[in-house]
């Protein structure tokens, strides 16, 4: 897009009354002495175009005053037109600024309402909106202010400037500089995925934490070894064999105690029943000899003995049924209660807590937490064992009870039908010896031996009751001996556990130390590799900025720019610093050299866009011979013979 501006009016601007300008397209010099409004021409140009003048004041006091800056006349319409040439198309832009005023009803004097702009684009009245969207499509705001002020790319801010500046140079992005040297691609490869800046921070991030971790792992490893010292050799296996060996004599010892508290005695007590069963057998022997020595009478008798012998027989079954159920009962009920010792035993040993003494007997400190960690770990593993055992033991004694609990309700079923089937034959048997009571007694003998071995059978029963209150003492003492020699086994079992506890920890001890030194040796690697990396990015840095400074600088005829700033440790620093002659822009710069810098870097940059727009050079006088540029330059120069503005068109 090129601009050139064809006329410029304006009405009631600043100190300017009514000037008309034709400048037909050329360039231009205007000339007047100080204060007649040459500066004003250029604000009026920027103001048309932006509302804002030469020094970016929207719309500030572009009314005429008086010397004591009061508006001259307020009704007056402050006023820019030109006509432009935008390649090649003719358009004529508008713009006014006045005040509103405004009768109220029942008021003579008019009240001021404020102010209002008008636009127009070739004779038609615009919006705000519209109009600015079509100024836009010509030249945008943005670089209209840097196209056609000397001073504008200057006085932006620096990291601005840098940012237009690598536009212009298009050198590429990081990652396609880098490819263009094979000895980056090492460098390429890591910074594909995030960028390079991104990958900077991530090494120096890196780079941090391993440095830490590297200075904290020969402690640790220290701290590591003299805990495996303090260790010493612990015999694992042999420790190992031992407490199977302990464990084997702890399940002995425990079946021996439930056979102890069920043993001699339930032999005793089957002594016992077989004399009291032969003694009633005698019994229904004799019985049945009296019966069938006994008169005949009307057959009751007979059928007394036969019921007599039922309610015997019935009687010797359930008593025979009643032991056996105790005596499982009393088994189940001694395994039942060992499950319960266990289940109480395991619940108190899960409920224990670690109780480690945290605290270094020799300096008071806390310990550090790799070695807490340890006995802690130590601790756990004991008490996950002795849990396990206690477990084991507890199941077995649950089950072994189950299976004697199961037995013997199996007796009891079978003793309620025997009670039930004897109290049947019981009442029949009353039923009988009431009939027989109503018939003639008859004397009748009992068996020649009846006496005698009624009196052997009796004594056997007193001998056995005796024998079985002695053989349940002894059992008791013999259960009282195999807890203790069980609870001995415990101990030593505890003891072995917390050998091999020790045994673990040493494992995990020389486990960790192989782990920490081979970290050891990956994060030296790894921080050789991160250093290089870093070593490669320093390089590029300085590659880019060689490049890019070589890029930007070789668009330019005057004006130079340095991009990078070189630190005290060799590192660069963003920067962009206007130079010409090695001098500084603003730092000492004559004013020749700062316009014909402007005008190159304008010159530059218009081509670069593709844009070119008039240029005003302000105070033109001060410079001798501009660059030459591709664009419309209008001088404003001072001359004191002219006292109202003048024009000259080249």
């Amino acid at each position: 897009m090129e601009i050139k501006l064809e006329a410029l009016t304006l009405r009631n601007f600043k100190g300017i009354t009514d000037l008309s300008l034709e400048f037909n397209g050329q360039s231009a010099s205007i000339y007047g002495t100080n204060g007649v409004g040459k500066t004003s021409i250029y604000d009026a140009w920027l103001w048309l175009l932006t509302g804002k003048d030469s020094k970016g004041a929207a719309d500030a006091k572009i009314k005429p005053v008086d010397c004591d800056g009061e508006i001259i006349d307020h009704a007056a319409r402050s006023a820019v037109e030109a006509t432009i040439l935008a390649d090649g198309q003719r358009i004529y832009l508008g713009r006014e600024y006045f005040e509103r005023w405004s009768k109220k009803r029942g008021n003579t004097e008019a009240t001021y309402d404020g102010n209002t702009t008008e636009f127009y684009i070739n004779g038609v009245p615009k919006s705000k909106t519209d109009y600015e969207k079509a100024l836009e499509q010509l030249v945008p705001a943005d670089k209209l202010r840097i196209l056609s002020d000397l001073h504008a790319f200057g006085a932006l801010p620096w990291q601005k400037r840098r940012d237009i500046l690598f536009e212009l140079a298009d050198v590429g992005t990081d990652l396609e500089l880098m490819s263009q040297l094979p000895k980056y691609e090492p460098l390429l490869e890591a910074a594909a995925p995030v960028g390079l800046d991104d990958l900077r921070a991530q090494l120096k991030a890196r780079r941090k934490k391993l440095n830490a971790r590297l200075n904290d792992l020969p402690v640790m490893i220290g701290e590591n070894r003299k805990t495996e010292q303090e260790l010493g050799e612990i015999p694992t296996a042999a420790l190992e064999a031992s407490l199977a060996d302990l464990q084997e004599d702890e399940h002995r010892l425990t079946q021996q105690i439930a056979e102890a508290e069920q043993g001699q005695t339930g032999a005793l007590q089957t002594v016992l029943s077989e004399a009291k069963m032969d003694l009633r057998a005698l019994e229904l022997d004799n019985a049945e000899y009296r019966r069938a020595h006994e008169p005949p009478i009307d057959g009751t008798a007979e059928e007394i003995g036969r019921v007599s012998a039922d309610v015997e027989r019935l009687t010797a079954d359930y008593v025979r049924a009643s032991n056996s159920y105790h005596q499982l009962a009393k088994i189940a009920k001694a395994h039942e209660d060992n499950a319960q010792q266990y289940r109480e035993m395991w619940l108190e040993e899960s409920g224990k807590e670690y109780s480690g003494d945290d605290i270094c007997p020799t300096c008071g400190q806390l310990l550090p937490e790799d070695k807490r960690a340890q006995a802690r770990l130590s601790w756990e593993g004991a008490k996950r064992d002795k849990l396990q055992q206690i477990q084991r033991l507890g199941t077995d004694a649950a089950i072994h009870g189950q299976e004697m609990r199961e037995q013997a309700e199996e007796l009891k079923n079978t003793m309620a039908e025997l009670e039930s089937g004897l109290a049947e034959r019981k009442a029949k048997l009353e039923s009988l010896k009431e009939r027989q009571k109503a018939a003639p007694a008859q004397p009748v003998e009992d068996m020649p031996d009846y006496a005698a071995r009624r009196n052997e059978l009796e004594e056997r029963v007193r001998a056995a009751q005796s024998a079985l209150s002695a053989a349940k003492q002894d059992a008791v003492t013999r259960t009282n001996d195999l807890r203790q020699q069980r609870q001995a086994v415990r101990v030593d079992m505890d003891g072995i556990r917390g050998q091999l506890a020790k045994g673990e920890t040493l494992s995990r001890l020389r486990q960790r130390i192989t782990e920490l030194e081979e970290e050891r040796h990956n994060l030296a690697d790894e921080l050789a590799g991160l250093d290089r990396l870093t070593d490669l990015a320093e390089d590029f840095t300085r590659y880019k900025a060689e490049y890019i400074t070589a890029s930007v600088n070789d668009r330019f005829r005057v004006a130079r720019f340095r991009l990078f700033e070189v630190q005290v440790n060799g590192g660069l620093k963003d920067c962009c610093d206007i130079l010409c002659g090695g001098v500084e822009y603003g730092g000492g710069l004559n004013t020749a050299a700062v316009y014909n810098t402007g005008m190159d870097i304008i010159n530059t940059l218009s081509k670069w866009y593709g844009i070119h727009v008039p240029l005003f050079v302000d105070n033109a006088e001060s410079v001798v011979r501009l660059e030459p540029i591709d664009t419309q330059v209008i001088r404003l120069t001072v001359s004191e013979e002219d006292e109202k503005v003048r024009m000259e068109v080249e």
